[in-house]
């Protein structure tokens, strides 16, 4: 199945592009699915990747929640500061 990926702030940036499409196995694929093959795709960005908040066809999505052939998937990296 093919989704395609939103990408903000530092994960962008360890990913190398805003926005990539992303091409998964045809079986039943959840957000924590996604984050564990992207981390080892991306070891740079692993820490993050697993503690993004992530929003699946614009709607928050938990670990648990499922994706399906073209869903839009964005990650939000953890924000920190004052």
């Amino acid at each position: 199945m093919q989704i395609r990926l939103h990408l903000f702030a530092g994960l962008a940036e360890s990913m190398g592009s805003p926005t990539l499409e992303l091409e998964l196995p045809a079986s039943t694929y959840s957000v924590k699915d996604l984050k564990e093959r992207l981390a080892s795709l991306y070891p740079a960005a692993g820490p993050a990747l697993l503690q993004a908040l992530v929003s699946v066809d614009q709607k928050f999505a938990t670990n648990d929640s499922t994706l399906s052939e073209g869903s839009e998937v964005a990650l939000l990296p953890p924000v920190s500061g004052g």
